[in-house]
């Protein structure tokens, strides 16, 4: 399976032409993949069109805008021989709005996965949004959104279903928010032995709701012989616009499983974890 993970430099937009102009070029970067992940919440430079909007309404204006950008995603991915996970992007549900993952295949259908489980105090607060419910599974691909792959049970509910790789489409403003996702999805990779494919979003709005961004692309792998000794296949430079591609061999992945000295995935029950003695 050929992955690609995109690092994608938020901007300005003037239209959502613009936005879909960018999609494009984004795509072309991963041209030959047959797995291609999108940052979290690429949509977040269409608010340079209405700037006086508050956060609530903001969310409410792109949420009103994705059932267009939904269509016309899917018509660009048509043909292309890549399944993308188009990033996140703020959904009307009969809850309230979520951010949703977006599933699209290379003929073009398009599947809005479940939203975010669990939410940053500025999402809860300033966005007000609503929590997903449930997890989104492809095959054996799964979706984790941000925050919700720094959850060892979310991990683990998706690769119970299957899942041989994760994906983890991210936004994070500062290093210490980059830090948290990217080893908590090194976790991942250990204690699942699968693979973590995590795609940040760069550049800056210059403003709220992306003053700052922090974040790269990059393909995550258990630590253990026959992978990269930094448990890393590739990555993209931190702060850049790029993609990250490589080629996952699922074969191994399962023959770690199997027999490595280390057998994480096996011996996740293994452990008695009560506290049993106190001092």
């Amino acid at each position: 399976m050929k992955v690609g993970a995109v690092a994608w430099e938020c901007q300005p937009y003037d239209s959502v032409p613009r936005y879909l102009d960018h999609a494009e070029r984004v795509l072309a970067m991963t041209h030959g993949c047959d797995f291609v992940v999108w940052p979290e919440q690429t949509t977040l430079g269409l608010l340079a069109l209405c700037p006086e909007l508050s956060s609530r309404d903001a969310v409410r204006y792109l949420a009103d805008a994705f059932p267009e950008i939904q269509e016309r995603l899917g018509g660009l991915v048509a043909g292309s021989g890549q399944c993308v996970l188009a990033g996140t992007h703020f959904v009307a549900t009969e809850a309230g709005i979520e951010n949703c993952p977006l599933w699209i295949t290379d003929e073009g259908a398009t599947v809005v996965m479940p939203g975010k489980n669990v939410l940053t105090q500025y999402e809860a607060h300033e966005w007000q949004m609503t929590a997903g419910r449930g997890l989104g599974l492809a095959k054996e691909i799964g979706a984790l959104v941000c925050y919700d792959s720094e959850f060892p049970g979310a991990g683990r509910a998706l690769a119970e279903e299957g899942a041989l790789v994760l994906a983890v489409p991210y936004f994070t403003q500062d290093r210490f928010g980059y830090q948290r996702v990217r080893w908590c999805g090194q976790a991942r990779a250990v204690e699942l032995q699968l693979y973590v494919v995590q795609a940040g979003l760069v550049g800056s709005l210059g403003r709220e709701p992306v003053p700052s961004t922090y974040g790269q692309a990059a393909v995550l792998t258990p630590s253990l012989e026959g992978f990269p000794p930094n448990a890393t296949l590739t990555e993209t430079p931190p702060g850049f616009e790029g993609a990250a591609v490589c080629e996952l061999d699922l074969d191994l992945l399962l023959s770690a499983r199997r027999s490595g000295d280390v057998r994480n995935w096996d011996d996740r029950e293994k452990g008695d974890w009560r506290v049993t003695c106190r001092a």
